[in-house]
């Protein structure tokens, strides 16, 4: 009997949480983003980094990503994306302490007539220091953050994308 009634307390514990967390509208990063979009093209400056995790990402939220701009009501082009490191501190024997790595990307979104409904820039960026006795640690860090950047990137662009406040035009196929 000890062992039902703690089991039930247990769920009792969970059930509550759960209903909490709903109720203060948490919910999983990613999650949540309704789109009646079913296909885009995307397109990239040669060298892009973000390309393939944002058509991995367009993939996983279930929208075709097409081979051809003709299939597509309409086009997502990452026009430019840089990467800048720049020192934010020395040490005293004038060695870099921490660095500042920063991530932009320049987009357009283009309806089915090529004509650009938007143009936007998003950039992010990150610090870090660097430990001079684990020089392997400090860049495999380095590239850690920068997956990260990247990631968070493709994520502010799907929002900018699938948000409820898109224009309808966008987000509704061409009428033959």
């Amino acid at each position: 009997m000890t062992c039902f009634s703690g089991r039930l307390l247990k769920l009792s514990v969970c059930l509550l949480l759960l209903m909490g967390m709903s109720a203060c509208g948490f919910h999983l990063r990613g999650g949540g983003l309704k789109t009646t979009i079913e296909r885009v093209y995307v397109s990239a400056a040669p060298g892009s980094e973000l390309v393939t995790p944002l058509k991995r990402r367009l993939r996983s939220l279930g929208v075709q990503v097409v081979g051809k701009p003709a299939g597509a009501p309409f086009r997502l082009h990452l026009i430019q994306d840089d990467f800048s490191q720049r020192t934010v501190s020395v040490t005293g024997r004038a060695l870099a302490a921490e660095y500042e790595l920063a991530l932009a990307v320049h987009y357009q979104i283009l309806n089915a007539q090529a004509e650009v409904v938007a143009d936007n820039h998003l950039d992010v960026s990150r610090i870090f220091r660097i430990d001079q006795g684990n020089l392997v640690g400090t860049s495999e860090e380095q590239a850690l953050l920068r997956t990260e950047m990247r990631e968070d990137l493709v994520q502010q662009i799907i929002r900018s994308l699938f948000l409820e406040e898109r224009p309808q035009a966008l987000l509704q196929e061409p009428q033959p």
